[in-house]
């Protein structure tokens, strides 16, 4: 069977709007509607150092530490590892005003690939714990102020 240029150049015209709406198709479903929640630390972002009223966290290769105001570390890493998987795990959720705080820390987040470290402040509340990052407010869901304070 043989076909005649126009019934060709119908076929790929057909064919290419077919593509079209197959490459479409995910901007005609609908959406579902979720609350925005985000993480403290999103996990593509490498984690290297967080810096609290004169301590630190620092990643030592695959491992954590504390180092202490003093200079000393923490013998144990366990703990380092713990409180980094806390700060990594916590939740955000968007909220317009805070509380009256009772208790707040300066906190400094290094991350690969920034050459400036993304400053928060942790507030404690009698209602939760909230973190303020470039002036917009955040409860966070998962985790205690004492949880996250070193």
């Amino acid at each position: 069977m043989k076909l005649s240029s126009r019934a060709f150049n119908n076929i790929v015209i057909f064919a290419m709007l077919a593509m079209i709406m197959l490459f479409n198709l995910d901007a005609w479903l609908p959406k579902p509607s979720i609350e925005k929640q985000t993480r403290l630390i999103n996990e593509q972002d490498m984690l290297l150092r967080i810096d609290m009223n004169s301590n630190r966290i620092e990643r030592i290769g695959t491992d954590w530490r504390i180092v202490f105001e003093s200079g000393t570390s923490a013998s144990k890493s366990k703990d380092a590892y713990q409180l980094v998987q806390r700060w990594q795990s916590a939740e955000l959720k968007a909220v317009s005003t805070i509380p009256r705080v009772v208790d707040s820390t300066d906190v400094n987040v290094w991350l690969a690939a920034q050459d400036k470290p993304a400053n928060l402040i942790l507030q404690r509340t009698d209602s939760g714990t909230y973190v303020t990052i470039a002036e917009q407010y955040y409860q966070i869901v998962n985790a205690d102020y004492s949880a996250l304070v070193f």
